[in-house]
């Protein structure tokens, strides 16, 4: 064998070994089609999905899907919200394993066999999986058949349900101002940032969920005004596809201009200090007690007026402080300070939210028309009373109650304690 044939030779082997590993490489990657049910009758309905298994690291996935006349597709949820049929484009690379790639609904239309079927996403490119590369490894065409009839289905002796997901984390939170300390990672639920609240009225975050079927709520957080507040704490809940998990990432806003209050100076108090709303201070109110506590619905008081009673000569000021809206909002602080020449002292009331998913309602009993079911949490109504008697005898920091003929709720269906 001469030379030249010999390194042909090499050649030719090493290029075979080359395509023969990239054959392998793609047939450990497909895509297949699976519904809940596989007999269906004319005009009944079932969903499907399109999924991928994987072997190795790839970055997304692109396919066409198409019917014949006996049956109709139609509700087509893409997982990633990518156009196109079935295509899926991941942030981060996959690694090993099984997904979802669409959601859909197929409809019979006629007796007979139904085909959805799996093809090329467009001529000039194979079906199937893209790798970090960008290099396509090709998948087998897929098709899947439903036995439609005139009578009632025979129900799939083997369903293949589709769980909803539980994924209920973000892949961003990015802030419209100011920036979040730590860096942004979505197993951390807890950052901190700084604004000034003099100049910054509200933070607006933009997201991104890790799937395109979570929810995310309450993006906005409204900012007290001043240099009073020392901080506001946000929170962003997203909920899942399956609306029982969440995830709460907790923003702790600082205020830049925040003047921490001076220490009390002197020997002069606020005598007795009451305010507009319909709450408790925690403790009670006492003259040389300086720091409380007192929940608020801000759903529902937008501002506290404070209405001190001082002796003559001491001016008050911080008297209305301004609440945000938002169930995202934990709380603020209302800080009251009087002055008297050179003298001076603070109060310090820290006004909590009871309208967030993370602070309990009080429920203020009057008298003695119920009875508590501590394993629903509910309030029974004694039969023997009217409504409105025991109506007229509760109150409650988190909304209207509502009163029913065996059990009593509260409007924003806050917990009850």
């Amino acid at each position: 064998m001469n030379k030249k044939v010999k390194y042909l030779f090499i050649i030719f082997i090493m290029l075979f070994a080359v395509l023969s590993i990239n054959n392998v490489k793609a047939s450990t990657n497909n895509l297949s089609i699976s519904c809940s049910k596989s007999t269906l009758a004319v005009g009944e309905s079932t969903t499907c999905r399109v999924y991928g298994t994987v072997e190795e690291v790839v970055q997304g996935v692109q396919a066409s899907l198409s019917n014949n006349e006996n049956i109709s597709i139609s509700n087509i949820q893409n997982v990633s919200g990518w156009s196109g049929d079935a295509i899926y484009f991941y942030g981060n690379e996959k690694g090993p394993g099984s997904f979802d790639i669409i959601k859909f609904t197929v409809t019979a239309q006629a007796d007979g066999t139904g085909t959805i079927s799996l093809r090329d996403y467009r001529p000039d490119s194979p079906i199937g999986f893209i790798d970090p590369n960008g290099d396509f490894l090709s998948s087998s065409e897929s098709d899947f058949n439903i036995n439609i009839g005139g009578g009632n289905p025979t129900p799939d002796p083997t369903p293949d349900p589709i769980p909803e997901s539980n994924d209920s984390l973000l892949t961003s939170l990015v802030p419209n101002t100011g920036e979040l300390s730590p860096a942004f990672v979505s197993s951390n639920t807890s950052y901190e940032m700084s604004v000034d609240f003099t100049t910054i009225r509200k933070v607006s975050f933009s997201t991104t969920t890790s799937h395109s079927m979570a929810n995310v709520g309450n993006t906005t957080c409204n900012l007290p005004v001043g240099t009073s507040t020392e901080n506001t704490i946000c929170n962003i809940i997203v909920t899942a596809e399956d609306k029982v998990t969440t995830t709460t990432y907790k923003i702790n806003i600082k205020n830049s201009s925040y003047t921490p209050p001076a220490p009390p100076s002197g020997d002069i108090f606020i005598n007795k200090l009451t305010y507009d709303v319909d709450a408790s201070l925690t403790p009670t109110f006492k003259k040389d007690i300086y720091k409380y506590e007192m929940n608020v619905n801000f759903a529902n008081i937008h501002e506290i007026n404070f209405i001190a009673n001082v002796d003559s000569g001491i001016t008050v000021t911080g008297k209305k402080c301004s609440l945000p809206s938002g169930s995202n909002v934990e709380s603020i602080t209302c800080n009251i300070k009087i002055t008297k020449g050179d003298k001076s002292t603070t109060y310090i009331i820290l006004v909590k939210n009871t309208n967030t998913p993370d602070i309990k309602c009080d429920l203020i009993i009057k008298s003695n028309v119920y009875t508590i079911d501590q394993t629903k949490k509910i309030i029974k109504v004694n039969s023997e009373h009217s409504l409105d008697t025991i109506k007229s005898n509760l109150y409650s920091s988190c909304g209207e109650i509502k009163v029913f003929n065996d059990k009593v709720t509260i409007s924003d269906n806050s917990n009850i304690v």
